[in-house]
């Protein structure tokens, strides 16, 4: 249930009524959760704990979070007054919030604002440029919009759309994503003092949000699903991109958003992402926190700042997760500093496993690796472990019996002997009967009867014609698919699961030896290798036909199937 205010003008006492819900303490300031039934007075709290006060005029905004109370020192009429505002209940005894400025002329924030209002202030403003009153209005501009953005009720309101596509039970009904940027982009672009007036207005409401988040936790209570929309028209701000101006704000927003996120299992993302045009999505709510993730890998002391660290991941991770329809492309949430670090330092960093949740480590959040990096990593896993059965193969190569050193012929290299003119029948005989051990050495080729010695470019003449030949439509073990474009296995030939695992380990010899190879397998391959769960949007791009076809199934009612059996 809501709550609610209502003034009643009693003598030269205007008194302040409230029933409902008291979840955040808008009632009464006490950190308990009541339900007032019935109307209870919250004018006397207001007046014993405000000696100054002497009359309330009216109340503003309204919502979840908090009240704002508008008062006067004096007896004074409402359309002179410069009047004040203030929230019921646990910050009452905010000294600074009490003497938060709030004009009613000037500003005329008193209830929550569409994008379209503002807009049209702010176009009031642009048609005074040149003119006395240019300053004046832009100031006033400036004044509403960081009253709007300081406070939570207000916030939680404004930024709607006239007529929202969404429907009224979604969490961010309405929310007028490119109306806000058009105000954030003008009012940045032709205000010089927005930007220092917007940081403080982020840092009043983030405040009041940390405030209200401790009462939360301390009574078992949480914030309502629409504080959602007040954290992303914080986060859509074009200052996060800069980490310089914001990296104090922007992390205690994001932990914010996060603890909301986990402790209420939201699913707020996926709605974001239909809400959200994809470049605004990526360029407001992802880019900030890889500038910021940048920032502190770059200019920070990473022990340090560990738990800032994990956050941005976190969140990002968050976002990665939810993201299973490819809605964002996964390049966009590599992080092209953590990419671009030693692949040495990569490969330590990643060997570190640890659970504990505030320890930054690239284990934990491969996502965030380029694939190029991936692959640099790779390589230093394959030479240290090549390095190491190279080391045991000479340690076994020198035995002592009876007092005496004798010498065993083990090499220290898997070299596979190949003919040319029967190389894949030779290539797959060889390997099927190797022990796992030669195939950790690094691979030497030699192609018989013929001269030279491997020093890369004979392994990389191999695998490209091993893979020719393996690939080849006559050899029958693959077929193609999506035009072409992609190879599958042959559902005719499945009985040969010996030919397909030695494919396998050929494949493995490939990759463990630095050889890129040129195969073109569908995004359900590797899927299934990582053991990630498929859905029909992964066979439309394998099988349109068999998809469409199975979708169709899904979508039939029972009465569509006895209706058709009866027709039968």
């Amino acid at each position: 249930m809501d709550c609610y205010l209502f003034i009643h003008s009693v003598g030269n006492r205007n008194k302040v009524y409230g029933f409902g819900s008291n979840t955040f303490n808008q009632i009464t300031s006490t950190s308990t959760v009541s339900m007032y039934r019935g109307v209870h007075d919250i004018s006397q709290e207001i007046y014993t704990q405000n000696p100054k006060l002497e009359n309330i005029i009216y109340i503003a905004g309204g919502g979840d979070q908090s009240f704002c109370i508008g008062y006067s020192r004096r007896e004074v009429s409402l359309d002179t007054a410069a009047t004040t505002t203030t929230q019921v209940g646990g910050a009452i005894n905010d000294n600074t919030f009490l003497t938060k400025k709030f004009s009613t002329r000037a500003s005329k924030c008193q209830t929550p604002m569409s994008a379209n209002s503002i807009n049209k202030l702010l176009l009031k403003a642009k048609a005074c440029e040149g003119q006395e009153d240019e300053q004046a209005m832009n100031n006033i501009t400036l004044t509403t919009f960081c009253e709007i953005i300081s406070n939570p009720a207000l916030l939680g309101g404004s930024f709607c759309l006239d007529n929202p596509k969404l429907s009224a039970h979604q969490v961010l009904y309405g929310l007028d994503v490119d109306g806000l940027e058009a105000c954030y982009s003008y009012i940045l672009l032709h205000n010089s003092s927005a930007l220092p007036r917007i940081l403080l207005a982020i840092q009043t409401i983030l405040m009041e949000l940390e405030d209200a988040s401790i009462s939360n936790a301390k009574i078992g209570s949480m914030f309502p699903e629409s504080i959602i929309r007040v954290f992303l028209i914080l986060w859509q701000c074009p200052l996060n991109l800069n980490p310089t101006l914001t990296k104090d704000l922007f992390i205690r927003l994001i932990k914010l958003v996060l603890t909301y996120t986990i402790n209420n299992k939201s699913s707020w993302i996926n709605e974001a992402m239909t809400v959200y045009p994809t470049h605004l999505f990526i360029t407001r709510l992802l880019q900030p926190l890889q500038e910021h993730l940048s920032f502190i890998l770059t200019n920070e002391n990473i022990d340090e700042s560990q738990p800032n660290l994990c956050a941005y991941a976190d969140m990002l991770r968050v976002i990665y997760n939810a993201n299973t329809h490819n809605y964002i492309g996964n390049e966009y949430f590599y992080n092209t500093t953590l990419s671009a670090k030693n692949e040495t330092i990569l490969f330590q960093n990643y060997s570190k496993t640890t659970s504990l949740n505030h320890i930054f480590s690239p284990l934990k959040y491969s996502f965030l690796i380029s694939v190029d990096a991936k692959r640099r990593m790779l390589q230093i896993e394959s030479a240290i472990k090549q390095q190491h059965h190279i080391q045991v193969s000479m340690q076994q190569n020198c035995v002592f019996s009876n007092g005496f050193l004798l010498q065993t012929r083990n090499l220290p290299y898997f070299v596979l002997y190949v003919d040319r003119g029967n190389l894949l029948q030779c290539t797959l005989n060889t390997i099927s009967n190797i022990e796992e051990n030669e195939l950790r050495k690094p691979l030497k080729i030699v192609f018989q009867n013929e001269e030279g010695v491997d020093e890369g470019g004979v392994r990389k003449e191999f695998f490209q014609l091993i893979i020719g030949n393996l690939f080849d439509l006559n050899y029958g073990m693959f077929v193609p698919i999506m035009d072409g474009r992609s190879i599958w296995f042959n559902q005719s030939n499945t009985y040969a699961v010996d030919e397909y695992h030695l494919i396998g380990i050929l494949l493995g010899l490939a990759v463990y030896n630095h050889t890129l190879l040129n195969i073109h397998m569908p995004m359900l391959f590797y899927k299934k290798l990582l053991g990630i769960p498929t859905t029909t949007s992964d066979l439309e791009h394998f099988d349109p036909q068999l998809a469409k076809g199975l979708q169709q199934l899904l979508e039939y009612s029972p009465a569509e199937v006895r209706l058709h059996s009866h027709a039968h």
